[in-house]
Protein backbone atom coordinates (compact mmCIF):
# COMPACT_ATOMS: atom_id res chain seq x y z
CA UNK A 1 0.00 0.00 0.00
CA UNK A 2 2.73 2.27 0.38
CA UNK A 3 4.33 1.95 -3.15
CA UNK A 4 2.83 4.66 -5.43
CA UNK A 5 2.10 3.44 -8.74
CA UNK A 6 4.32 4.67 -11.37
CA UNK A 7 3.15 7.66 -13.39
CA UNK A 8 1.95 6.95 -17.48
CA UNK A 9 4.48 8.57 -19.83
CA UNK A 10 2.81 11.59 -21.21
CA UNK A 11 1.49 11.53 -24.28
CA UNK A 12 3.65 12.56 -27.26
CA UNK A 13 2.02 15.14 -29.33
CA UNK A 14 1.54 14.84 -33.11
CA UNK A 15 4.55 17.90 -33.33
CA UNK A 16 6.77 16.23 -31.08
CA UNK A 17 6.93 12.77 -32.41
CA UNK A 18 7.44 13.88 -36.17
CA UNK A 19 10.26 16.08 -34.78
CA UNK A 20 11.67 13.52 -32.94
CA UNK A 21 11.69 11.05 -36.02
CA UNK A 22 12.08 14.27 -38.58
CA UNK A 23 15.19 12.71 -40.15
CA UNK A 24 14.13 8.94 -40.61
CA UNK A 25 11.01 9.79 -42.07
CA UNK A 26 12.40 12.72 -44.59
CA UNK A 27 15.19 9.90 -45.77
CA UNK A 28 12.52 7.32 -46.06
CA UNK A 29 10.10 9.47 -47.90
CA UNK A 30 12.75 10.86 -50.65
CA UNK A 31 14.65 7.43 -50.88
CA UNK A 32 11.08 5.60 -51.69
CA UNK A 33 10.04 7.99 -54.01
CA UNK A 34 13.51 7.93 -55.85
CA UNK A 35 12.78 4.43 -56.14
CA UNK A 36 8.56 4.94 -57.63
CA UNK A 37 10.27 7.92 -60.03
CA UNK A 38 13.34 5.53 -61.03
CA UNK A 39 10.56 2.56 -62.04
CA UNK A 40 8.01 5.45 -64.11
CA UNK A 41 11.34 6.37 -65.88
CA UNK A 42 12.22 2.82 -67.01
CA UNK A 43 8.98 2.98 -68.80
CA UNK A 44 8.07 7.21 -69.06
CA UNK A 45 4.78 7.79 -70.29
CA UNK A 46 5.78 10.44 -72.91
CA UNK A 47 8.52 8.34 -74.38
CA UNK A 48 8.86 4.57 -73.54
CA UNK A 49 4.91 3.91 -72.92
CA UNK A 50 4.00 5.32 -76.28
CA UNK A 51 6.64 4.05 -78.15
CA UNK A 52 5.35 0.67 -77.14
CA UNK A 53 1.62 1.08 -78.07
CA UNK A 54 2.89 2.22 -81.37
CA UNK A 55 5.02 -1.01 -81.82
CA UNK A 56 1.31 -2.92 -80.76
CA UNK A 57 -0.42 -1.45 -83.40
CA UNK A 58 -2.27 1.68 -81.29
CA UNK A 59 -3.84 4.40 -82.77
CA UNK A 60 -2.68 8.04 -81.81
CA UNK A 61 -6.42 8.40 -80.24
CA UNK A 62 -5.78 5.31 -77.88
CA UNK A 63 -2.29 6.88 -77.32
CA UNK A 64 -3.77 9.93 -75.95
CA UNK A 65 -5.89 7.41 -73.72
CA UNK A 66 -3.13 6.38 -71.25
CA UNK A 67 -3.36 9.97 -70.12
CA UNK A 68 -7.55 9.61 -69.65
CA UNK A 69 -6.36 6.77 -67.86
CA UNK A 70 -3.41 7.70 -65.25
CA UNK A 71 -5.39 11.31 -64.57
CA UNK A 72 -9.00 9.53 -63.97
CA UNK A 73 -7.07 7.25 -61.66
CA UNK A 74 -5.49 9.69 -59.53
CA UNK A 75 -8.70 12.42 -59.53
CA UNK A 76 -11.65 10.09 -58.91
CA UNK A 77 -11.21 7.25 -55.85
CA UNK A 78 -9.70 10.36 -53.96
CA UNK A 79 -12.74 11.31 -52.18
CA UNK A 80 -14.05 7.83 -51.38
CA UNK A 81 -10.40 7.44 -49.98
CA UNK A 82 -10.47 10.40 -48.32
CA UNK A 83 -13.65 9.08 -46.37
CA UNK A 84 -12.52 5.53 -45.59
CA UNK A 85 -9.82 7.24 -43.82
CA UNK A 86 -11.90 9.77 -41.79
CA UNK A 87 -11.57 9.26 -38.01
CA UNK A 88 -8.38 7.26 -38.01
CA UNK A 89 -5.17 8.85 -36.63
CA UNK A 90 -2.91 6.66 -38.34
CA UNK A 91 -3.26 5.76 -42.51
CA UNK A 92 -0.26 4.12 -42.72
CA UNK A 93 -2.18 0.27 -42.82
CA UNK A 94 -4.83 1.52 -45.84
CA UNK A 95 -1.03 2.99 -47.67
CA UNK A 96 0.06 -0.29 -47.60
CA UNK A 97 -2.88 -2.87 -48.15
CA UNK A 98 -3.53 -0.47 -51.30
CA UNK A 99 -0.19 0.26 -52.93
CA UNK A 100 -0.11 -4.27 -52.96
CA UNK A 101 -3.17 -4.53 -54.81
CA UNK A 102 -2.60 -1.44 -57.12
CA UNK A 103 1.15 -2.71 -57.76
CA UNK A 104 0.81 -6.18 -58.28
CA UNK A 105 -0.19 -6.57 -61.64
CA UNK A 106 3.29 -4.69 -62.21
CA UNK A 107 4.73 -8.33 -61.94
CA UNK A 108 3.08 -10.05 -64.61
CA UNK A 109 3.75 -6.95 -67.10
CA UNK A 110 7.13 -8.32 -68.18
CA UNK A 111 5.96 -11.88 -68.81
CA UNK A 112 3.00 -10.91 -70.91
CA UNK A 113 5.03 -9.02 -73.06
CA UNK A 114 7.21 -11.45 -73.86
CA UNK A 115 4.79 -13.99 -74.58
CA UNK A 116 2.13 -11.40 -76.26
CA UNK A 117 3.41 -8.70 -78.19
CA UNK A 118 4.21 -10.66 -81.76
CA UNK A 119 1.76 -13.32 -81.64
CA UNK A 120 -1.34 -11.41 -79.75
CA UNK A 121 -0.45 -7.53 -79.95
CA UNK A 122 -4.43 -6.66 -79.34
CA UNK A 123 -4.36 -8.96 -76.03
CA UNK A 124 -1.63 -7.64 -74.47
CA UNK A 125 -2.80 -4.05 -75.37
CA UNK A 126 -5.73 -5.07 -73.56
CA UNK A 127 -3.93 -6.60 -70.55
CA UNK A 128 -1.77 -3.32 -70.58
CA UNK A 129 -4.27 -1.05 -69.79
CA UNK A 130 -6.21 -2.90 -67.83
CA UNK A 131 -2.80 -3.36 -65.96
CA UNK A 132 -1.87 0.49 -66.28
CA UNK A 133 -5.80 0.74 -65.21
CA UNK A 134 -5.21 -0.91 -61.63
CA UNK A 135 -2.07 0.62 -61.00
CA UNK A 136 -2.98 4.63 -61.49
CA UNK A 137 -6.37 3.89 -59.96
CA UNK A 138 -5.37 1.88 -56.56
CA UNK A 139 -2.34 4.19 -56.43
CA UNK A 140 -4.69 7.24 -57.04
CA UNK A 141 -6.66 6.34 -53.47
CA UNK A 142 -3.34 5.48 -51.71
CA UNK A 143 -2.12 8.84 -52.28
CA UNK A 144 -4.65 10.72 -50.25
CA UNK A 145 -2.76 8.25 -47.33
CA UNK A 146 0.44 9.45 -48.38
CA UNK A 147 -0.11 13.30 -48.59
CA UNK A 148 -1.71 13.49 -45.11
CA UNK A 149 1.51 11.03 -43.94
CA UNK A 150 3.67 13.24 -45.31
CA UNK A 151 2.39 16.66 -43.98
CA UNK A 152 1.70 15.28 -40.03
CA UNK A 153 5.56 13.67 -41.01
CA UNK A 154 7.41 16.67 -42.16
CA UNK A 155 7.18 20.28 -40.42
CA UNK A 156 5.94 23.27 -42.99
CA UNK A 157 9.48 25.00 -42.26
CA UNK A 158 11.07 22.06 -44.16
CA UNK A 159 7.73 20.98 -46.63
CA UNK A 160 9.78 22.84 -49.73
CA UNK A 161 12.76 21.16 -49.08
CA UNK A 162 11.41 17.46 -49.08
CA UNK A 163 9.74 18.37 -52.59
CA UNK A 164 12.33 19.79 -53.87
CA UNK A 165 14.58 17.30 -52.91
CA UNK A 166 11.89 14.42 -54.18
CA UNK A 167 11.96 16.40 -57.44
CA UNK A 168 16.01 16.53 -57.84
CA UNK A 169 16.53 12.93 -56.68
CA UNK A 170 13.85 11.45 -58.82
CA UNK A 171 15.57 13.34 -61.96
CA UNK A 172 18.90 12.11 -60.25
CA UNK A 173 17.50 8.25 -60.99
CA UNK A 174 15.78 8.92 -64.02
CA UNK A 175 19.03 10.20 -65.74
CA UNK A 176 19.96 6.06 -64.88
CA UNK A 177 17.05 5.37 -66.16
CA UNK A 178 17.63 7.25 -69.21
CA UNK A 179 20.89 5.21 -70.11
CA UNK A 180 18.94 1.94 -69.71
CA UNK A 181 16.14 2.90 -72.35
CA UNK A 182 18.58 4.83 -74.56
CA UNK A 183 20.62 1.01 -74.67
CA UNK A 184 17.37 -0.72 -74.60
CA UNK A 185 15.53 0.83 -77.43
CA UNK A 186 18.98 0.87 -79.20
CA UNK A 187 20.08 -1.58 -82.01
CA UNK A 188 22.73 -2.97 -79.67
CA UNK A 189 19.95 -3.77 -76.99
CA UNK A 190 18.15 -7.06 -76.65
CA UNK A 191 15.78 -5.73 -79.36
CA UNK A 192 11.80 -6.46 -79.85
CA UNK A 193 10.07 -7.45 -77.59
CA UNK A 194 12.42 -8.02 -74.68
CA UNK A 195 13.63 -4.86 -74.58
CA UNK A 196 10.30 -3.52 -73.37
CA UNK A 197 9.72 -6.33 -71.23
CA UNK A 198 13.19 -5.54 -69.43
CA UNK A 199 11.50 -1.65 -69.13
CA UNK A 200 8.68 -3.06 -67.37
CA UNK A 201 10.29 -4.94 -65.26
CA UNK A 202 12.72 -2.07 -63.70
CA UNK A 203 8.92 -0.53 -63.25
CA UNK A 204 7.95 -3.30 -61.33
CA UNK A 205 10.99 -3.27 -59.21
CA UNK A 206 11.14 0.21 -58.59
CA UNK A 207 7.67 -0.11 -57.06
CA UNK A 208 8.27 -2.75 -55.02
CA UNK A 209 11.65 -1.11 -53.67
CA UNK A 210 9.19 1.93 -52.99
CA UNK A 211 6.57 0.00 -51.05
CA UNK A 212 9.17 -2.17 -48.82
CA UNK A 213 10.57 1.37 -47.89
CA UNK A 214 7.38 3.19 -47.28
CA UNK A 215 6.54 0.18 -44.88
CA UNK A 216 9.33 1.68 -42.48
CA UNK A 217 7.69 4.40 -41.67
CA UNK A 218 6.90 5.90 -38.62
CA UNK A 219 3.93 7.93 -38.67
CA UNK A 220 2.67 10.18 -36.32
CA UNK A 221 -1.02 10.29 -34.81
CA UNK A 222 -3.13 12.46 -36.84
CA UNK A 223 -6.32 14.88 -35.00
CA UNK A 224 -9.72 13.46 -35.78
CA UNK A 225 -13.15 14.34 -35.77
CA UNK A 226 -14.31 12.95 -32.11
CA UNK A 227 -17.87 12.75 -33.49
CA UNK A 228 -19.85 10.19 -35.63
CA UNK A 229 -18.50 9.55 -39.00
CA UNK A 230 -20.39 10.99 -41.65
CA UNK A 231 -21.65 9.23 -44.47
CA UNK A 232 -20.11 9.48 -48.15
CA UNK A 233 -22.60 11.85 -49.11
CA UNK A 234 -22.46 14.16 -45.94
CA UNK A 235 -18.65 13.66 -46.12
CA UNK A 236 -18.51 14.81 -49.62
CA UNK A 237 -21.30 17.57 -49.53
CA UNK A 238 -18.75 19.22 -47.01
CA UNK A 239 -16.52 20.13 -49.13
CA UNK A 240 -18.78 22.72 -50.18
CA UNK A 241 -18.19 24.81 -46.81
CA UNK A 242 -14.36 24.26 -47.15
CA UNK A 243 -13.79 25.79 -50.30
CA UNK A 244 -16.05 28.29 -50.26
CA UNK A 245 -14.37 29.91 -47.40
CA UNK A 246 -11.05 29.44 -48.88
CA UNK A 247 -10.46 31.36 -51.80
CA UNK A 248 -6.84 30.30 -52.17
CA UNK A 249 -8.08 26.49 -52.83
CA UNK A 250 -10.83 28.03 -55.38
CA UNK A 251 -8.52 29.78 -57.50
CA UNK A 252 -5.57 27.15 -57.68
CA UNK A 253 -8.23 24.23 -58.44
CA UNK A 254 -9.05 26.39 -61.53
CA UNK A 255 -5.26 27.74 -62.68
CA UNK A 256 -5.00 23.78 -62.47
CA UNK A 257 -8.02 22.73 -64.51
CA UNK A 258 -6.99 25.05 -67.28
CA UNK A 259 -2.81 24.37 -66.77
CA UNK A 260 -3.36 20.52 -67.25
CA UNK A 261 -4.59 21.43 -70.91
CA UNK A 262 -0.77 21.49 -71.42
CA UNK A 263 -0.56 17.48 -70.77
CA UNK A 264 -2.53 16.76 -73.80
CA UNK A 265 0.54 16.72 -76.30
CA UNK A 266 2.67 15.27 -73.79
CA UNK A 267 2.13 11.84 -75.15
CA UNK A 268 3.13 12.95 -78.93
CA UNK A 269 6.70 15.11 -78.29
CA UNK A 270 8.36 11.45 -78.87
CA UNK A 271 6.55 10.19 -81.51
CA UNK A 272 6.48 14.02 -83.53
CA UNK A 273 10.40 13.98 -83.04
CA UNK A 274 10.26 10.28 -84.52
CA UNK A 275 7.80 11.07 -87.29
CA UNK A 276 8.47 14.38 -88.61
CA UNK A 277 12.04 15.40 -87.36
CA UNK A 278 14.07 11.63 -88.23
CA UNK A 279 14.99 10.90 -84.80
CA UNK A 280 16.06 7.22 -84.08
CA UNK A 281 14.78 5.11 -81.14
CA UNK A 282 17.96 5.50 -78.93
CA UNK A 283 17.56 8.79 -78.76
CA UNK A 284 14.14 8.61 -76.98
CA UNK A 285 16.54 7.51 -73.97
CA UNK A 286 18.34 11.29 -74.76
CA UNK A 287 14.51 12.64 -74.28
CA UNK A 288 14.25 10.70 -71.07
CA UNK A 289 17.52 12.30 -69.52
CA UNK A 290 16.65 15.69 -70.66
CA UNK A 291 13.81 15.98 -68.64
CA UNK A 292 15.27 13.75 -65.79
CA UNK A 293 17.97 16.94 -66.00
CA UNK A 294 15.10 19.05 -65.71
CA UNK A 295 14.08 17.46 -62.35
CA UNK A 296 17.47 17.63 -61.00
CA UNK A 297 17.60 21.55 -62.06
CA UNK A 298 14.63 23.14 -60.60
CA UNK A 299 13.85 20.71 -57.59
CA UNK A 300 16.05 22.66 -55.50
CA UNK A 301 14.43 25.92 -56.69
CA UNK A 302 11.19 25.29 -56.19
CA UNK A 303 11.44 23.95 -52.92
CA UNK A 304 13.19 27.27 -52.23
CA UNK A 305 11.18 29.16 -53.18
CA UNK A 306 8.47 27.23 -51.72
CA UNK A 307 10.52 27.48 -48.19
CA UNK A 308 11.19 31.23 -48.71
CA UNK A 309 8.27 32.79 -50.17
CA UNK A 310 5.41 30.84 -49.62
CA UNK A 311 3.70 27.58 -51.48
CA UNK A 312 1.28 30.34 -53.92
CA UNK A 313 4.55 32.07 -55.15
CA UNK A 314 6.18 29.09 -55.90
CA UNK A 315 3.13 27.70 -57.52
CA UNK A 316 2.26 31.09 -59.63
CA UNK A 317 5.94 30.87 -60.97
CA UNK A 318 6.01 27.18 -61.90
CA UNK A 319 2.24 27.97 -63.80
CA UNK A 320 4.50 30.58 -66.57
CA UNK A 321 6.70 27.85 -67.06
CA UNK A 322 4.83 25.11 -68.08
CA UNK A 323 3.78 27.30 -71.06
CA UNK A 324 7.25 26.89 -72.40
CA UNK A 325 6.88 23.40 -72.74
CA UNK A 326 4.60 23.31 -75.84
CA UNK A 327 6.45 26.72 -77.14
CA UNK A 328 9.54 24.73 -77.50
CA UNK A 329 8.66 21.94 -78.86
CA UNK A 330 6.65 23.77 -81.94
CA UNK A 331 9.99 26.26 -82.24
CA UNK A 332 12.00 22.66 -82.63
CA UNK A 333 9.64 21.52 -85.16
CA UNK A 334 10.58 24.90 -87.27
CA UNK A 335 14.28 24.05 -87.18
CA UNK A 336 14.15 20.81 -88.56
CA UNK A 337 16.96 18.66 -86.25
CA UNK A 338 15.69 16.42 -83.40
CA UNK A 339 17.98 17.43 -81.33
CA UNK A 340 16.31 20.62 -80.45
CA UNK A 341 13.26 18.26 -78.78
CA UNK A 342 15.71 17.68 -75.97
CA UNK A 343 14.58 21.65 -75.19
CA UNK A 344 10.63 20.59 -73.90
CA UNK A 345 11.64 17.78 -72.59
CA UNK A 346 14.14 19.70 -70.39
CA UNK A 347 11.40 21.80 -69.58
CA UNK A 348 8.40 19.46 -68.82
CA UNK A 349 10.84 17.71 -66.29
CA UNK A 350 11.35 21.51 -64.87
CA UNK A 351 7.19 22.04 -64.41
CA UNK A 352 5.47 18.29 -63.95
CA UNK A 353 7.02 17.66 -60.42
CA UNK A 354 6.89 21.49 -59.88
CA UNK A 355 3.30 22.23 -60.50
CA UNK A 356 2.24 19.05 -58.45
CA UNK A 357 4.27 19.86 -55.72
CA UNK A 358 3.77 23.80 -55.57
CA UNK A 359 0.01 23.10 -55.91
CA UNK A 360 -0.40 20.67 -53.18
CA UNK A 361 1.82 22.34 -50.38
CA UNK A 362 -0.50 25.20 -51.33
CA UNK A 363 -3.22 23.04 -50.11
CA UNK A 364 -1.28 22.15 -47.31
CA UNK A 365 -0.36 25.26 -46.31
CA UNK A 366 -4.26 26.18 -46.40
CA UNK A 367 -6.16 24.00 -44.50
CA UNK A 368 -6.26 22.22 -40.91
CA UNK A 369 -4.76 18.69 -39.90
CA UNK A 370 -8.21 17.38 -39.74
CA UNK A 371 -9.82 19.00 -42.97
CA UNK A 372 -6.41 18.31 -45.00
CA UNK A 373 -7.75 14.64 -46.21
CA UNK A 374 -10.84 16.05 -47.23
CA UNK A 375 -9.31 19.06 -48.69
CA UNK A 376 -6.74 16.98 -50.57
CA UNK A 377 -9.03 14.34 -52.20
CA UNK A 378 -11.48 17.32 -52.98
CA UNK A 379 -8.97 18.72 -55.29
CA UNK A 380 -7.97 15.58 -56.80
CA UNK A 381 -11.61 14.96 -57.75
CA UNK A 382 -12.23 18.33 -58.97
CA UNK A 383 -9.48 17.74 -61.41
CA UNK A 384 -10.67 14.87 -62.86
CA UNK A 385 -12.34 16.33 -66.09
CA UNK A 386 -8.53 17.54 -67.04
CA UNK A 387 -8.78 13.16 -68.22
CA UNK A 388 -10.56 14.63 -71.08
CA UNK A 389 -7.26 16.46 -72.53
CA UNK A 390 -5.65 13.11 -73.25
CA UNK A 391 -8.26 11.66 -75.96
CA UNK A 392 -8.58 14.95 -77.40
CA UNK A 393 -4.95 15.43 -77.71
CA UNK A 394 -5.26 12.40 -79.31
CA UNK A 395 -7.97 13.37 -81.72
CA UNK A 396 -6.26 16.54 -82.41
CA UNK A 397 -2.85 14.84 -83.60
CA UNK A 398 -5.20 12.22 -85.45
CA UNK A 399 -6.89 14.40 -87.58
CA UNK A 400 -5.34 17.31 -88.34
CA UNK A 401 -1.69 16.47 -87.00
CA UNK A 402 1.14 17.21 -83.89
CA UNK A 403 1.59 20.50 -84.02
CA UNK A 404 -2.14 21.58 -83.62
CA UNK A 405 -2.06 19.82 -80.86
CA UNK A 406 0.70 21.52 -79.38
CA UNK A 407 -0.68 24.63 -80.20
CA UNK A 408 -3.72 23.79 -78.43
CA UNK A 409 -1.47 22.53 -74.96
CA UNK A 410 0.09 26.32 -75.34
CA UNK A 411 -3.25 27.73 -75.55
CA UNK A 412 -4.72 26.26 -72.27
CA UNK A 413 -1.14 26.62 -70.49
CA UNK A 414 -1.09 30.44 -71.49
CA UNK A 415 -4.81 31.00 -69.99
CA UNK A 416 -3.59 28.63 -67.10
CA UNK A 417 -0.63 30.82 -66.01
CA UNK A 418 -2.77 33.81 -66.08
CA UNK A 419 -5.14 33.00 -63.61
CA UNK A 420 -2.43 31.28 -61.46
CA UNK A 421 -1.03 34.61 -61.33
CA UNK A 422 -4.06 36.09 -60.06
CA UNK A 423 -4.04 33.58 -56.90
CA UNK A 424 -3.31 34.65 -53.21
CA UNK A 425 -3.06 32.64 -49.87
CA UNK A 426 -5.90 32.19 -47.75
CA UNK A 427 -5.44 35.00 -44.84
CA UNK A 428 -6.64 31.98 -42.72
CA UNK A 429 -4.20 29.50 -43.33
CA UNK A 430 -3.29 27.81 -40.01
CA UNK A 431 -0.21 28.69 -38.88
CA UNK A 432 0.91 25.24 -38.31
CA UNK A 433 0.03 23.82 -41.44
Amino acid sequence: MGLSAAAPNPPVSTEAYANLHLRRNFLLIVSEAGLFFLGLAFFDGSTVLPSLLRNLGASDTLIGFTRLVQVLGFTLPALWAAHAIHGRRRHLPFLIKGCWLARSGLFLLPFAILLLAQSHPTLLLALFFWVYAQFWFVDGACAISWYDITAKAIPARVRGRLFGTLQTLGGVAAVAGAAGVSWALSRGGPGFPANYALLAGVWGAGALGSLVLLMLLREPEGEVDEGTKPSLWEYVRSTIPLFGSNPALRRVIVARLVLEGSGMAAPFYALYAQDSLGAAAALLGVYVGAKSLGKIGTGPLWGWIVDRFGPMVGFRLVSVCVALVPAAALLAGLTGNPMAMIAPFLLMGSVEDGLWMTSNTVVMANTSDSDRPLAVGAFAVALAPTAAYGPVGGALAQAFGYRVAFGAALAFAFAGSLIALTARSSSAAPSGA
